[in-house]
């Protein structure tokens, strides 16, 4: 990701937000006399407007608009959590049960007031019907022992600071949305407390996100008060976009390129952990992927290593399972699957295949994703050291 340097960077409240991660751009002119204008080029399209049924891309406009009880910090942070709409928060011994004291006077776009009554609706709306409702399993009740207090009751113990500072599944919606139906959001209305509003909306083409005055954070100092976001599938258009002056950030660069715009003075490249994961999928329901042994040789036969290397460009990391880092509920202990051409040619005879004899496989792929078609390949080639055909 890279800004220019055109002009001195300022403090964007959508430094967080934004990117879901802690990357800053600069201006490019003025919002009509009232603040700063950040054009951003970005491959995040929207699935939804929708904030509980949200598990897509959107989220990159989302959680501008849209805020938690918690924030959860960059790592490495001294804290691991910040208050958003929560100040304070505590759990029991046991974990099951966790209080939320939550900020005053603080109100949705719709003029709404966040109460307790409102983070209650809207915890139990994502717990039944949300994109990411899975997160909120151990959810037993919740209570409102007055206007600002939430009391969550668990069935089991939980890493509730974590699942309720998610940013699929846990924002706080007016209760006036909510009792809506799913049309009500599909031009780009919002409803959330965040620092901005959803000021246009062309699909696949343009989000204007524009500042929302009655923020409870304030907007003192130098602050962003309109983004504009140009949906931009191709990291190289992203590219001649930032080269040419049309924005300022540029989410995704061709990872080849990246060292470039390091070493060039008129740009910032910031780098910074994010919860992409790339995850490949075995048919299970027929031929010989059907047989344990089969998969078990084939994950044995992925070289994990030089797909970090060569698809990712040394960006990458090998995973821990199918939950990135840093997400309810990974697990830093889960072991990873070895690189073992051996064994997988020993598993694959147990397994009736000696030499991958008779196996023939497709593997798919999202031709448009550069991460993708460059490490597909490799798979390839080495699932043939053992024996296994590949058609990509």
């Amino acid at each position: 990701m890279a800004t220019s340097r055109r002009t001195p960077a300022a403090a964007a409240l959508l430094a967080c937000g934004l990117l879901a991660s802690a990357c800053t751009g600069t201006d490019s002119g003025t919002d009509s006399g009232t603040g700063q204008i950040l054009n951003v080029a970005t491959t995040a399209e929207v699935t939804t407007w929708n904030p509980v049924k949200s598990f897509s891309t959107e989220v990159y406009y989302l959680s501008n608009v849209y805020e938690p009880l918690l924030w959860m910090n960059p790592p490495g942070s001294k804290e691991r959590f910040r208050p958003a709409l929560a100040e304070r928060w505590s759990s029991s011994a046991d974990a099951k049960t966790w209080t939320f004291h939550l900020r005053k006077a603080v109100t949705f776009h719709d003029g709404e007031p966040m109460n307790a009554a409102a983070v209650k609706a809207s915890l139990e709306a994502s717990a039944k019907d949300g994109g990411a409702a899975f997160i909120w399993s151990a959810l037993d009740t919740i209570e409102t022992p007055d206007e600002h207090t939430v009391v969550l009751k668990l069935k089991s113990a939980a890493p509730v600071d974590m699942i309720a500072s998610s940013m699929y599944g846990a924002w706080i919606v007016s209760p006036k949305a909510l009792a809506r139906d799913e049309d009500y959001f599909a031009k780009g209305v919002d409803a959330g407390t965040g620092p901005y509003r959803v000021s246009e909306y062309q699909a696949k083409k343009r989000v204007v996100l524009k500042a929302y005055d009655k923020y409870w954070g304030g907007w003192k100092g130098e602050r962003y008060r309109t983004v504009v976001a140009r949906i931009t599938a191709e990291p190289t258009a992203q590219q001649q976009m930032l080269q040419s002056g049309q924005v300022d950030y540029a989410a995704a660069l061709p990872m080849e390129n990246v060292a470039r715009f390091k070493n060039d003075k008129r740009y910032t490249v910031t780098e910074c952990p994010t919860f992409q994961s790339h995850t490949a999928f075995f048919n299970t329901a027929k031929g010989p992927l059907k047989n344990v042994k089969v998969r078990r040789a084939l994950a044995r036969a992925i070289p994990y290593d030089d797909i970090v290397k060569v698809g990712t460009e040394g960006f990458g990391a090998r995973a821990r399972g199918a939950v990135p880092a840093g997400a309810f509920p990974y697990d830093e202990q889960l072991p990873q699957t070895p690189y073992d051409l051996e064994a997988a040619r020993r598993l694959l005879t147990e397994a009736g295949y000696e030499g991958g004899k008779g196996l023939k496989l497709t593997l798919s792929y999202a031709a448009e994703n550069a991460q993708q078609a460059k490490y597909a390949p490799l798979i390839k080639d080495s699932f043939a050291k053992v024996g296994v055909s590949v058609e990509l």
